[in-house]
């Protein structure tokens, strides 16, 4: 719910600038949920402990908030689920190698080839709903 604003009007209409206001937005939720996944989970760096789930919350929310300016943000969640349900399931047990790239979900905390792809999925999804918005709900 926090990646739609039910006033299209007010986008179209307002002085105000709202990709500045939307990226703000995804930014403060964005650390703030990294900071406290980063806190509530042990483990070794060089495993799967605090900088994997920070990685994985913002390749995440980038996935999510490209979702919300494609298809909307009631289904905004759909597409991340899909993605890690199936990278889970299918990713190689050794990491590196190309499955860093696409599985990057599934690669331990220091993997750079991971933190590339997940910085660029936050980066990209990010500036794409900053500047489109959510797709609006037709009712």
């Amino acid at each position: 719910t926090s990646l739609y604003a039910p006033s299209d009007e007010l986008d179209r209409t307002s002085a105000l600038r709202w990709p500045l206001r939307r990226a703000a937005h995804v930014l403060a939720l964005t650390a703030l949920a990294g900071a406290l996944l980063r806190l509530a989970v042990p483990g070794h760096p060089e495993a799967f402990g605090g900088p994997a789930i920070v990685r994985n919350t913002l390749g995440s929310v980038g996935v999510a908030a490209a979702a919300a300016a494609i298809v909307g943000a009631r289904l905004s969640w759909l597409p991340v689920t899909v993605y890690l349900g199936s990278v889970y399931l299918t990713a190689p047990s050794a990491p590196g190698g190309a499955a860093a790239v696409w599985a990057w979900p599934m690669q331990p905390g220091p993997q750079v080839s991971a933190w590339a792809v997940a910085v660029g999925a936050f980066a990209a999804g990010t500036a794409l709903l900053a500047t489109r918005g959510a797709r609006p709900v037709r009712q």
